[in-house]
């Protein structure tokens, strides 16, 4: 009786072993696709998510927005654009 008991045992532990190395096979081949889906998602024209920045007047830096200075329809990244923008426009 115990010798059944054994293989019984062992076929069990087979058919375990088996299912636990296709569902790891299983999962190791969806996982690329899973990265494929997110590259097709950028290429759908989806804005990517990132902080929308601006860009200075005067010397083309981009500042993230809220960060920027305005005035008169103008924008800068910094005091320092700001004034020599001032300057140069002043001497004009």
């Amino acid at each position: 009786m115990n010798g059944i008991r054994f293989i019984l045992l062992a076929v069990a532990v087979a058919i375990a072993w088996r299912l636990y190395k296709n569902w790891r096979a299983r999962r190791a081949v969806a996982a690329p696709e899973g990265r494929k889906r997110a590259g097709d998602q950028r290429r759908t024209g989806q804005k990517p998510k990132g902080i929308d920045t601006i860009r200075c007047d005067y010397c083309g830096t981009h500042v993230p927005v809220g960060r920027e200075l305005r005035a008169h329809g103008r924008t800068w990244c910094s005091r320092e654009c700001r004034d020599a923008d001032r300057g140069r426009s002043d001497g004009d």
